[in-house]
């Protein structure tokens, strides 16, 4: 059982008390934060990867807000318990905490239902590159990997799955879909491929119900689109892994790619986001329902050149007449900037956080690798810390670390 992955691993810290009295009761995101709160008081506060304010709306306050929800994925391995226990901080962190603090202002947008597939798999690929650490240990310790990595180009989606994942037809005719390419034309005669999203958001309370559905789904005959979604993703990771050039592997995708060109849907190519996203920030992907009903895949633009994916609680997105414009969001890191050792925690544990109640609203990659090079801390910290930091040469940078609560942030664009 999942509680089981904290009362058998937490006992033997002398600092942890098991909850005798109430532990029956207890859910999982319940003991995880008898924990976290058992962790702060005793000197080893931990960052949480998800807050009260990113499940809950009306959760805007700068203390309570930092929290970890009790609504949490049910993990189920001990991988997945150990991605939802962040890295230790000085105290627990909060809008009020001197270790919080800004590392860039940065543009959120929303995916848009009529992207382009070659975009959306370009995004893929340089976030593949960027990110290597996370997909390599995805990959390899079957994570990614878990369903194979040949996914079949005449693959459809079903009505029931679209609508469990959040989807509705727009047009279920059968006719004839066209898309121009460069100099060709590609045409294919089948089911309408246009869907529209159910804006409807989740009660937290229905979260048990929607993994228990999806495990079912896995199992059953048919591909389901978390399944598809992953197989692609994994065949995508296996022609771009750098360690293991496999031309093979290359070829196959470039010919999966070019079956395809007729029949990515919005669904499709979102939910691929969504998962490129999770391996990203480093969210098990066995959570991958949980996370679809409460979060969406965003880019997130640093600078005038880097580009990656993050998650964006549905919550806080645009209204939908205006998702296809960026939001001014704050990048904040939780851990200052120090000395570059082995398995430092620095550049990890990102939240996307609201400029105006200073609350998490979101999740960002872990941008630095545990094994970097001096060349490599200064690139990405230069990237991190846009406006903040000042490259010196002979691989220094100096870095003014913002707290987030002594931040005065002026109206952004999108305020008006």
């Amino acid at each position: 059982m999942p509680r089981d992955y904290i009362f058998a691993t937490m006992p033997p810290f002398p600092w942890y008390k098991y909850p005798q009295k109430k532990a029956i009761g207890m859910s999982f995101g319940e003991i995880y934060l008898d924990l976290y709160e058992q962790a702060a008081r005793s000197g080893h506060a931990f960052t949480c990867r998800f807050t009260r304010s990113m499940l809950e709306p009306e959760c805007t306050d700068g203390i309570d807000g930092w929290l970890p929800s009790k609504h949490l994925p049910s993990p189920t391995t001990l991988g997945d318990y150990m991605k939802l226990i962040g890295h230790q901080v000085p105290e627990s962190s909060n809008a009020l905490s001197t270790h919080v603090h800004i590392t860039s202002i940065v543009q959120v947008k929303d995916f848009v239902c009529h992207s382009s597939p070659n975009l959306v798999i370009q995004t893929l690929e340089s976030s593949m590159a960027l990110f290597q650490q996370q997909w390599m240990e995805s990959h390899r310790g079957g994570e990614l990997s878990k369903h194979g990595n040949f996914p079949s180009p005449s693959w459809t989606l079903e009505r029931m799955d679209a609508a469990r994942c959040g989807w509705v037809p727009l047009d279920e005719t059968w006719k004839v879909h066209v898309l121009e390419s460069g100099d060709e034309t590609i045409v294919r005669y089948g089911p309408g491929l246009e869907y529209g999203e159910d804006d409807l958001l989740q009660d937290l309370y229905d979260l048990d119900e929607t993994e228990a559905d999806a495990r079912d789904d896995e199992s059953g005959q048919s591909v389901p689109l978390l399944v598809q979604a992953r197989k692609i993703l994994d065949h995508l990771w296996c022609a771009e892994d750098p360690k293991q050039i496999n031309t093979s592997q290359q070829a196959d995708w470039q010919s999966f790619k070019t079956q395809m060109r007729a029949s990515w849907s919005a669904p499709l190519l979102r939910t691929m986001l969504l998962l490129a996203a999770m391996v990203n920030c480093r969210v098990p992907l066995s959570a991958a329902a949980w996370i679809n009903k409460l979060f969406v895949p965003v880019y997130v633009q640093y600078d005038e050149i880097l580009m990656t994916i993050g998650l964006l609680a549905k919550h806080a997105r645009q209204p939908e007449g205006k998702r296809g414009e960026p939001i001014f969001m704050v990048s904040v890191g939780q851990h200052m900037p120090q000395a570059r050792t082995r398995g430092s925690s620095f550049g990890k544990d990102l939240f996307i956080v609201n400029p105006k109640t200073k609350v998490p609203v979101g999740l960002l990659p872990d941008f630095m690798p545990d094994e970097r090079t001096d060349a490599q801390y200064v690139k990405i910290t230069s990237v991190m810390y846009d406006g903040f930091c000042q490259v010196m040469g002979d691989n220094q940078v100096g870095i003014a670390a913002c707290p987030l609560h002594a931040m005065r942030l002026k109206p952004a664009p999108n305020d008006d």
